[in-house]
């Protein structure tokens, strides 16, 4: 009796598992189709009209093409509209940008009249920037009008304004060329320590431009020019303490003030080959700077003249070897008799990176590096050291060659 009661209970149970999964896929299929029929909506279809004659609406293929289409025409028409805002937009910016040109325009009128004015009433530092406006308009009228306003303000002692008097009398741009007007100026303004002025000063008293020829008060002007920070200074220093222009030879002082300005200032005073070579043998040398093949290597690859590299080459060969007691003083001489007779051959295998004649390239002295360099390497020791050593050599070689075909491409 137990048994069989247990037995319809458990019959029970499982009907109503089964009847509640069913129910629960019954409301799952419901909600899906429910679901579906609210996504037409936003297509202009009602659910309500689609379920009681679903064969009396337009086929599910038909909706998709429609929704396609109506789609297309929407993005059309949104790209039109957005096209029409961006052009309205461009030309807003341009009217803009126009209303801010003039506006800048009168700006600068009202600040030429107020400038005007104020020069007018005797202001030095005005005068001189009325006759900086009439420079920037160009033309030979503006010239003449900016050296009166210059006149003016410099003869109230604007120093600024000296300088510039200066340099138009000594290049004859609205006012007659005058060299000793121009130094008259310009040592006006030198002597309120303006360095401009001391440099091109100390520049007419070393041509002897307006003023008796004097080198070492040249030297002395351009000096507290370059101390005062002026590069050409700086740079002009440097060339005449290696030089000897106007003071004693010191290659370790002039090496230091052309390493001060930058590489280009070389082309203000066209000693840009002399300065490379200065400096390349500073650092072949170690002359207050460490020893550095590399960066002396650097520098006369900058030479026009290569052949003169070259003999420098070995003449830096000849004094490495001159005393050459030590490896790394073997070394060095191997390195640049190698370097020298190895450059002259690469230097023949292509004209075209190489502006001198041909003919030029012929000199025995050069040619001999490759026999010196062999007769150093044949008294090295050991195998190993021999094998480094040419390597290092030939790294080097490759080095300079291509330092001087990095600087051709930059000219």
């Amino acid at each position: 009796m137990s048994v069989h009661k247990t037995d319809s209970s458990s019959k029970k149970q499982s009907n109503l598992v089964i009847k509640t999964r069913l129910w629960i896929k019954f409301c799952k299929l419901s909600f899906c189709l429910c679901y579906s029929l609210f996504l037409l909506i936003p297509f202009g279809l009602s659910p309500f009209k689609l379920i009681p004659n679903a064969y009396s609406q337009k086929n599910l293929a038909e909706l998709m093409v429609e929704s396609f289409v109506r789609g297309r025409e929407e993005a059309g028409r949104n790209m039109r509209h957005y096209s029409e805002l961006r052009l309205r937009s461009i030309l807003q910016s341009n009217q803009h940008l126009h209303e801010i040109q003039m506006l800048e325009m009168e700006l600068r009128e009202r600040r030429r009249q107020s400038l005007t004015q104020a020069a007018l009433e005797g202001f030095a530092g005005s005068q001189y920037l009325v006759g900086l406006m009439h420079l920037e308009d160009g033309g030979s009228a503006n010239q003449v009008d900016a050296a009166k306003w210059f006149q003016l303000s410099a003869e109230q002692g604007f120093v600024d304004a000296q300088v510039a008097l200066g340099h138009m009398y000594s290049s004859g741009s609205g006012v007659p060329e005058d060299l000793s007007e121009s130094a008259k100026w310009l040592q006006l303004a030198a002597d309120q320590d303006h360095p401009e002025a001391q440099f091109y000063l100390g520049m007419a008293y070393m041509s002897g431009g307006g003023v008796a020829p004097d080198s070492i008060f040249s030297f002395e002007l351009i000096k507290k020019a370059a101390q005062r920070g002026f590069t050409p200074a700086q740079y002009y220093i440097g060339i005449a303490y290696l030089r000897g222009i106007g003071t004693t030879i010191q290659p370790e002082k002039g090496i230091e003030w052309v390493l001060k300005a930058p590489p280009e200032t070389c082309e203000v005073f066209d000693t840009c080959n002399y300065s490379s070579i200065a400096l390349g043998l500073a650092y072949a040398r170690g002359q207050s700077m460490a020893e550095n093949i590399d960066e002396a290597l650097q520098w006369f690859a900058r030479v026009d003249n290569q052949v003169d590299v070259l003999n420098i080459m070995m003449t830096l060969g000849g004094e490495w070897a001159k005393d050459a007691h030590s490896p790394i003083q073997r070394r060095n001489a191997y390195i640049w008799f190698y370097v020298a007779g190895a450059g002259m051959n690469t230097l023949k295998s292509d004209s075209r990176s190489y502006r001198h004649p041909f003919a030029t390239w012929e000199h025995e002295e050069i040619s001999e590096g490759s026999i010196k360099a062999d007769s150093i390497y044949n008294k090295m020791s050991g195998r190993k050291n021999k094998r480094a050593s040419k390597k290092e050599a030939n790294d080097y070689l490759e080095r300079w060659w291509s330092y001087r075909n990095a600087y051709l491409q930059e000219q």
